[in-house]
């Protein structure tokens, strides 16, 4: 438990490092940034079960465990011998009047009604992953395989989405793309429990991947922006409450489907489209103007 709990916190570490150096990089294209990041995480969020799955079969798990180690080992070496191309961060070293300068734009009412945001959807999207392969191999009697194939295909039509959504969001109006993804997203669970066949089901889950799940980095692209300051310092609160306000989503969602596993998908179409009323009266500008200037300076 120890030791899974000390890769989890070096996982856990370099988001906020990578994120952060991006969003101040380029503060321009900071959605689009974020979801080529996102990209990546989520094919090796498929593709890692599915390749431990196969080495299973043929090994123990002691050796399975090795061999997934060692992507993470070299590329740990690689970064080492990199660190220096990565330019500082413009804000110089962290302080305590730093810190204290972060809380007061965190304290904003516009800063807490994104985050707010963030965190609606997160829940959303933690309890469409907990119920989802639950409610496909029971209520629609797919095979667990099969349930797997098509939460694979959901995740990948998710991270696609997420670099078209950030494209998109980075050139034009947010407001309205937002709202036209967060809708798509609150109607696209209650057609995976209304879809007459397959093909439906498919394309449904498709549009729950990439209005839901694609949708996650430009949000957090926008909470950047919205609440400006230390980047890094932004990503490190955003990932840390957002798990624990997203497992409340999960928890919820699971209460639901005590009852009927149909209703988790309702309860998730539910907390979209109450994030959708929440971004419809939000204004999804700058707490302080000037932060969302300085990054580019």
């Amino acid at each position: 438990m120890f030791f899974l709990a000390l890769a989890s916190a070096g996982a856990a570490a370099w988001h906020p490092v990578a994120i952060g150096t991006m969003a101040e990089q380029m503060p321009t294209r900071r959605a689009f940034a974020l979801g080529l990041h996102f990209v990546g995480g989520s094919f090796m969020e498929v593709l890692a079960p599915v390749v431990a799955g196969i080495l299973l079969v043929y090994l123990d798990w002691q050796s399975v465990l090795v061999i997934t180690a060692t992507p993470a080992m070299v590329m740990g070496i690689v970064f080492l011998r990199l660190h220096k191309s990565i330019r500082l961060s413009p804000h110089g070293r962290m302080s305590v009047s730093d810190l204290k300068a972060q809380a007061q734009l965190v304290r904003k009412s516009t800063s807490l009604a994104s985050l707010g945001i963030l965190g609606l959807h997160n829940m959303a999207l933690m309890g469409m992953w907990s119920m989802l392969p639950l409610y496909l191999v029971e209520e629609r009697d797919i095979s667990p395989s099969g349930a797997g194939v098509l939460f694979a295909v959901m995740v990948l039509s998710g991270s696609l989405g997420a670099v078209l959504i950030g494209r998109l969001i980075d050139s034009h109006n947010r407001k309205p793309l937002t709202l036209s993804a967060l809708i798509a997203g609150a109607i696209s669970p209650l057609l995976i429990f209304w879809a007459p066949n397959m093909p439906v089901l498919v394309a449904a889950m498709m549009l729950a991947g990439l209005a839901i799940m694609g949708l996650i980095p430009a949000l957090v692209a926008i909470a950047l922006s919205i609440v400006g300051g230390r980047q890094m310092v932004m990503i490190g609160l955003i990932m840390a409450a957002g798990d624990i306000v997203a497992a409340l989503g999960a928890v919820l969602a699971g209460l639901a489907g005590e009852v009927d596993l149909r209703l988790s998908l309702g309860l998730v179409s539910t907390i979209t489209l109450c994030t959708t009323l929440l971004v419809a009266v939000h204004p999804l500008t700058p707490a302080v103007q000037k932060e969302e200037v300085a990054p580019a300076m």
